[in-house]
């Protein structure tokens, strides 16, 4: 059953403003303005499950882009944070084509000609930065993506059944809007109480249950491009992948068989030893050094597509970071 809508007077922008989709519905979105201007590059980001594009990791992570000359477009997807609070639709994104074509619009308005574009995704987001990026790329130039703890499997403790797999898959087609347990503790998130509390007192994450259709369609799409469809993947599309090792949220294992099967020369991806889900979130000065690798990456990317180089990878594909060498990062 939908929330009551929202009144727009009730809730803090942060920065942010409406925008319509092409079927009318109005969809939060932000921009963190490049310190120059045209930016080096344009980056669209994609957040996760239950949570919006609001919160404080990625406004710390995305300033720190902007301050570096590149500008970052987010939305809060159909069903979640400020667009889900407004419609009162929370926990329901339309589905998965609906969700893909609000990705493509955004994609629309964050390209500028002559600008490089990458896509950047967290969990639930960084499954969509992948299926967003293989529907889009014939239309859009993009050059990079990077992708925060995706959601390319679940943990083997927390998988279902196959049998019963396929009977949700059907029940998301039949009954999309059947709830399904969406129980997320903000201690699986982060190691940090402080950071823990705050993603549980944040209004504008849904604790409620979600609606089958929002989250199986993605999970189901993302985890088969990743066992199936990853030989599509364009050599010359790079890619940046990073997660904590003792993720319990998604499967860190099974982005290190995405990654290293991939057929792309140019890439990477790092395991943070003792960290969890939500980098951007963890302990210091592990979010500093995550935003400050991201912001070098695209840089990286971008000087090389300006000046029609191609990158490859210099170094193994799969990185492990030790907490000892993580936790003496300078600030």
């Amino acid at each position: 059953m939908p929330f009551p809508p929202g009144k727009k007077e009730d809730i803090q922008m942060e920065g942010g403003e409406w925008v319509k989709a092409s079927d009318g519905i109005e969809i939060y979105a932000k921009t963190w303005k490049s310190s120059v201007q045209p930016p080096l590059a344009k980056v669209l980001a994609i957040h996760g499950l239950n949570e919006h594009i609001n919160r404080s990791g990625y406004n710390f992570a995305f300033g720190k882009l902007a301050e570096a000359g590149l500008e970052v477009h987010g939305i809060d997807m159909r069903g979640f944070g400020r667009s889900g609070w407004l419609s009162g639709d929370r926990g329901y994104s339309g589905g998965l084509e609906v969700v893909l074509k609000d990705l493509g619009e955004a994609i629309e308005r964050t390209y500028v000609e002559g600008v490089p574009l990458f896509i950047f995704g967290h969990s639930m987001g960084g499954g969509l930065a992948i299926l967003a990026t293989h529907k889009y790329l014939n239309k859009y130039p993009i050059t990079g993506v990077i992708i925060s703890s995706p959601a390319l499997g679940v943990p083997p403790d927390q998988a279902l059944p196959w049998p019963l797999t396929a009977i949700a898959g059907g029940l998301a087609k039949v009954f999309p809007r059947m709830p399904a347990p969406n129980k997320i503790e903000g201690s699986q998130l982060t190691s940090v109480a402080a950071n823990a509390q705050a993603y549980m007192d944040d209004k504008y994450v849904f604790h409620q249950t979600i609606m089958v259709g929002t989250i199986l369609p993605v999970l189901f799409a993302a985890g088969n491009f990743a066992e199936k469809e990853y030989k599509s993947w364009p050599e010359n599309l790079s890619i940046f992948a990073f997660i904590g090792e003792k993720d319990k949220v998604v499967d860190p294992p099974a982005l290190k068989e995405f990654m290293t099967k991939l057929p792309a020369h140019d890439k990477k991806a790092k395991f943070y030893e003792g960290a969890v889900h939500e980098l951007l979130h963890e302990v210091d000065p592990l979010p500093s050094l995550v935003a400050d690798e991201v912001k070098s990456w695209i840089l990286a990317h971008a000087d090389a597509k300006k000046n029609g180089k191609v990158l490859k990878a210099e170094s193994s594909t799969i990185e492990v970071v030790s907490k000892e060498v993580w936790s003496n990062y300078k600030l």
